[in-house]
């Protein structure tokens, strides 16, 4: 997992991606996801990307 800076879309939480919960995925049995630390929300988007000038 990489060290890029995220921003949860919900609590609006900066956090490293490395340091997102691994949790069992509610619609895909065996499977899991990666939620925020704090609120549990799986949406994020990273804060390092620079968009095309």
């Amino acid at each position: 997992m990489s060290d890029v800076n995220v921003k949860c879309c919900r609590c609006r939480n900066q956090h490293k991606e490395s340091e997102r919960i691994s949790v069992a995925s509610k619609w895909l049995e065996g499977a899991s996801t990666m939620v925020c630390p704090r609120c549990r929300c799986t949406s994020y988007y990273r804060l390092d990307d620079k968009l095309p000038s």
